[in-house]
């Protein structure tokens, strides 16, 4: 262990950070020019002169090297000390863990969409520089007093290829095996962390951009709702959780938008194919509808400006309150829509009776949406507090948008069909 002082070649360090089963990692200062870094000192206890530890840090140093991106931590270098002992330099970041971050206070479901949104980014520009990341979880990513990520550790980093067929983990391993990760020392195990792979990965299939995103959005799933999305005693357990065929009901106690919980869904898909494409095309997704959200909320400050200074200037109340056409409340939900994804959703593994109870289900809020636009917006309703009957326009609205979303979901996705419909319709403002 290093202290306040000590060198690490031309590094003094500062302060210890924090340590890995690789090893140790130190605050330090390049005297010489002021520079401070973040140093990763293998642990000594088996490594010392082991051509295994020095290939392992060169790895990262090299994968880390090949990319360019602001999410990604810098490397300045590798070195040795004097006593033998292999480290490396890389960019020090100011912030916390994701874990960290997620612990200080509650966070709001847009501000870790935010953030993660910009993981997948930087881990899909690892993808397109060659490197799956292999051990994506909350203690791998930084977030900085700005609320800029990083993303980091590298070590389990493998080229894009033909790749190399792993062991399956030990699926009698116990809880606590499940949050510990696991390295190249034990060549039988798969290398990573159990808690946060892929199915295929626990039965020993190769690492992939797919792998990469179920990881990154286990990480996503329990960042948004404070638990992993599949509980298991043992990997076996796990696996046998992660692999039916409808991810469980979405928590409710926190509120996130159907549409994120089924983004995150699709990247949990037990099947690889069903997930997106690629991490661009979950960034894509994500952005599609934070922008929409972005564009909403700056439309309604825009509107709440014209509405102050029209009330300057007119007589107040005069302004109508638009409500939906009838005919558009749920347009995609036509008798040949719903005969289509009913079929899709049995095709999907969904027995007979689930699939009809899906298409009941949408039946079933396309009434209540109809219905509760009828006696909203039906001429003779009590006008006499506008505010009330506004808010329940844009209840309605929201709920109609949560609707099309889901049904666009089921249609694409029908394996997602009941984690889909399992959240509330959207129409509980209505009911407060």
């Amino acid at each position: 262990m290093r202290m306040p002082g000590d060198f690490i070649g031309q590094w003094r360090v500062e302060r210890t950070l924090g340590a890995g089963a690789m090893g140790v990692v130190y605050a330090a200062r390049e005297p010489s020019t002021g520079r401070r870094a973040a140093i990763k000192v293998l642990h000594p206890r088996d490594y010392v002169a082991s051509a295994e530890s020095t290939d392992w840090l060169r790895h990262e140093a090299a994968a880390l090297g090949r990319l360019r991106h602001p999410g990604i931590v810098e490397v300045y270098g590798v070195g040795e000390t004097e006593d033998g002992l292999h480290f490396m330099a890389m960019e020090l970041i100011e912030g916390t863990t994701l874990a960290g971050w997620l612990a200080q206070r509650p966070r709001p479901w847009s501000k870790i969409a935010a953030v993660m949104r910009d993981v997948a980014d930087a881990v899909a520009a690892a993808h397109d520089a060659g490197l799956v990341h292999g051990d994506l979880k909350p203690d791998n990513i930084m977030v900085d007093a700005h609320g800029r990520v990083r993303v980091m550790d590298f070590g389990l980093a493998e080229a894009l290829g033909p790749g190399v067929e792993e062991a399956a983990i030990d699926l009698d391993a116990s809880t606590d095996d499940l949050d510990a990760e696991t390295t190249r020392r034990n060549s039988s195990s798969p290398r990573g962390t159990p808690a946060y792979m892929a199915p295929e990965r626990l039965c020993g299939g190769r690492s992939d951009t797919r792998t990469d995103q179920y990881s990154l959005a286990v990480t996503f799933y329990e960042a948004l709702f404070g638990r992993r999305p599949f509980r298991g005693r043992s990997p076996a357990e796990l696996y046998f959780r992660a692999t039916r065929p409808v991810l469980r009901m979405m928590p409710t106690e926190r509120k996130v938008p159907s549409w994120l919980h089924a983004i995150v869904a699709r990247a949990l898909a037990s099947d690889p194919k069903h997930r997106f494409a690629s991490l661009h095309r979950m960034v894509v997704a994500l952005d599609a509808r934070l922008c929409r959200r972005r564009i909403r909320q700056a439309s309604w400050a825009g509107a709440i400006a014209a509405a102050v200074l029209v009330g300057l200037f007119t007589v107040p109340g005069i302004a109508a309150i638009r409500c939906p056409s009838r005919s558009l409340v749920v347009s995609s939900w036509t008798a040949a829509a719903a005969t289509e994804a009913e079929g899709g959703v049995r095709e999907a593994g969904v027995p007979v009776d689930g699939a009809s109870r899906v298409r009941a289900e949408i039946d079933r809020r396309a009434a209540a949406l109809e219905a509760a636009r009828d006696e909203t917006c039906r001429p003779d309703h009590d006008a006499s507090d506008r505010d009330a009957r506004r808010r329940r326009v844009e209840c309605i609205r929201n709920a109609q948008a949560e609707l099309e979303t889901a049904i666009g979901t089921v249609r694409r996705e029908p394996a997602l069909a009941t984690t889909v419909l399992a959240q509330p319709d959207g129409l509980e403002c209505l009911r407060q």
